[in-house]
């Protein structure tokens, strides 16, 4: 979906979000269990890890740090773009900052090393990457993130940073493929989606709304993103939107 789309959305649902219009009653469709369910997934829950809900709560001051060769000016013009994007999509202050001491979220351009630097774990390559930390308590929302991206392809680059960005503001994991909706979190390497889509934007509606605090238990989280869940698509569908796209 165009960022200009996406900003029109988000101006719509913020009125909505304010009261001006009720959410309208609804009982759950076989959508909108999907929703959930994808959404619940995403937050990382399972026996395996020690994962809470996680959100920024403060403001974010992300620099980009460029490494080995230059990129092309479109690359860094388009990581200032999706940044101020994901703020107007989650109402997160951003400013960039070129202190690397005082930021808190760090863009790093490099050139693929397939040797060694962009190894995450043994066995994985990995050309762009969010670094996540799962062992600590987020009840003070996320403090600090790092995602990494070639510098040297914008197809690339700009391929993965919306993917890479919906992980650095809180979802960890991936969903299937589906053909209800379409996802920029859709099993990556089988996936063409590069944008955010409507599923996507609902996701992030309910991470960041009230009903969902950082730190939350696995319960405690599954109630609230089934009533945000089922309020936040109730109004979407309110104004005439569908899914899939």
């Amino acid at each position: 979906m165009p960022l200009k789309s996406i900003c029109r959305l988000v101006g719509v649902f913020l009125i909505l979000a304010v009261g001006l219009f009720p959410a309208p009653e609804r009982s759950g469709d076989e959508i909108e269990n999907l929703l959930f369910e994808d959404f619940y997934h995403l937050l990382g829950f399972s026996p395996e890890t020690n994962y809470q809900v996680m959100k920024w709560l403060h403001p974010i001051r992300y620099t980009i740090l460029i490494q080995d060769d230059i990129p092309a000016e479109d690359i860094v013009a388009s990581v200032h773009e999706v940044m101020l994007t994901f703020g107007e999509l989650t109402g997160v202050k951003i400013k960039f900052t070129t202190d690397e001491e005082t930021a808190n979220f760090k863009v790093r351009l490099q050139r693929p090393d397939f040797e060694g630097n962009l190894f995450r774990r043994p066995h994985s390559l990995a050309l762009c990457y969010a670094d996540i930390d799962d062992g600590r308590d987020y009840f003070d929302g996320i403090p600090a993130m790092e995602i990494v991206l070639p510098n040297n392809s914008y197809d690339q680059a700009v391929g993965c940073l919306e993917h890479e960005l919906m992980h650095a503001f809180g979802f960890w994991q991936h969903v299937p493929i589906r053909s209800e909706y379409r996802s920029t979190l859709a099993n990556y390497s089988r996936s063409n989606v590069e944008q955010v889509t409507k599923a996507d934007l609902i996701w992030i509606w309910t991470l960041y709304s009230p009903e969902l605090r950082p730190g939350m238990g696995p319960d405690e989280a599954k109630r609230a993103a089934r009533r945000a869940i089922a309020r936040l698509y109730g109004e979407f569908l309110a104004l005439g939107n569908t899914l899939p796209e």
